[in-house]
């Protein structure tokens, strides 16, 4: 092959250079074209192989969703959530309500495969190298997580979408210094922020890097340009501020509660406090003395009483151990008859009193959780507790 390569090249030396040259010239859009193709042949085998699949926090989008459409409002939009989803799936479950896999399902794999094309718009933005534009690409094409959660009706690809553009629109500002792309990008991160409410700390990231570069106009004694930057950077600003805000204020007059969500603190308690209790690796930080866990614990333990002669031998040792026990949020609901507001209190308050009582202990647990997430050995062992 390779003499007949060189063979190729004295014969016809004129139209070889020729399609070298055309190669070279366009070979970003080659690469682009590459990986966008690699990404469509993944995820078609994906969705026609797979049915749109459901979780339990599929009900609350469904949920916001049937609510804007019926009341025309937010209110039935979790407090956990923002009002993202429900925007942007509201318009498909009105054409489309008799049949919703179908249209579902196709957003979500052409919002992966856009994702992808702005990883590789984005990565290009930066390097100005189009090998490593594509390598970008490709890797994230080849994401297992992609086509997986591509078939779910959740957040997750929604949040990848809107973050790639966000991150291909900021990086379009400040490789270009054109004003237009940072309101653009304002615009995005403030939509990304109401998807899901921890997104906000891109809003953050944004701007701290804008004061940078303001920072950096100063010391080039360039005062037009830094006040022009810092003038559009303010204004820029009050897009996500406004936008967070006035979430913050519909939750106060709907919910009871001024914020984006009053679930951060629920987390905290379920995925890091209580984890040191129900695993046994890490030392306990639980407060005990706090009111607030000694009714989750009555809760729990009620819970327990009646369902003695209903649960299984190992099932009961599992409640006992922890696995259920410390955080039950059934239990809690159908003890006292809380809402969500006020279950979502009392483990707000019951994580406050963990940390306040054992600060350090949380952080080294905190500390030790991210050890064992880059150790995959502890994290099978880990996840195994689970299983």
């Amino acid at each position: 092959s390779l003499m007949a390569l060189r063979r190729i090249l004295k014969l016809y030396p004129d139209r070889c250079i020729s399609i070298i040259t055309w190669l070279t010239r366009h070979q970003v859009t080659i690469c682009l074209l590459a990986v966008i193709l690699i990404s469509l042949v993944l995820h078609w085998i994906w969705f026609i192989s797979i049915p749109l699949q459901m979780s339990d926090d599929t009900i609350g989008y469904i949920e916001g969703v049937i609510g804007l459409l019926q009341d025309g409002n937010f209110s039935s939009v979790p407090t956990k959530r923002g009002p993202g989803m429900a925007i942007l799936l509201a318009p498909l479950f009105w054409v489309f309500s008799d049949s919703l896999a179908l249209p579902v399902k196709t957003l979500f794999h052409l919002m992966s495969i856009g994702g992808v094309f702005f990883v590789y718009c984005t990565a290009h933005n930066i390097s100005h190298k189009a090998w490593f534009a594509f390598m970008c690409g490709l890797l994230t094409a080849l994401s297992p997580d992609l086509l997986y959660y591509s078939n779910m009706l959740l957040s997750e690809i929604p949040t990848f979408f809107f973050t790639m553009l966000f991150a291909y629109l900021a990086t379009r500002y400040f490789t270009s210094k054109k004003i237009k792309w940072l309101y653009l990008s304002a615009i995005c991160v403030s939509f990304l922020s109401m998807i899901r409410t921890e997104n906000r700390l891109l809003v953050i990231v944004l701007f701290f890097f804008v004061s940078i570069e303001i920072g950096y106009q100063w010391l080039k004694r360039d005062n037009t340009a830094a006040i022009r930057i810092l003038f559009h950077g303010m204004l820029s600003l009050c897009i996500p501020v406004l936008t967070l805000f006035a979430w913050s204020i519909h939750n106060l007059t709907t919910n009871g509660f001024f914020g984006l969500t009053n679930y951060n603190f629920n987390q905290i308690y379920a995925g890091v406090i209580t984890s040191s209790y129900k695993v046994g690796q890490y030392p306990p930080i639980i407060n005990w003395d706090s009111p607030a866990v000694q009714k989750i614990d009555e809760a729990v333990k009620y819970k327990q009483k009646m369902e003695t002669e209903t649960n299984s031998t190992d099932e009961l040792l599992e409640y006992q151990t922890g696995e259920y026990g410390v955080y039950d949020r059934d239990a809690v609901k159908t003890y006292y008859g809380y809402n969500t507001n006020e279950f979502s209190k009392i483990f707000t308050q019951a994580a406050i009193d963990s940390i306040k009582a054992r600060p350090l202990g949380y952080l080294e647990l905190l500390f030790l959780k991210i050890n064992k997430a880059f150790t995959p050995d502890e994290l099978i062992v880990y996840y195994g507790n689970y299983m």
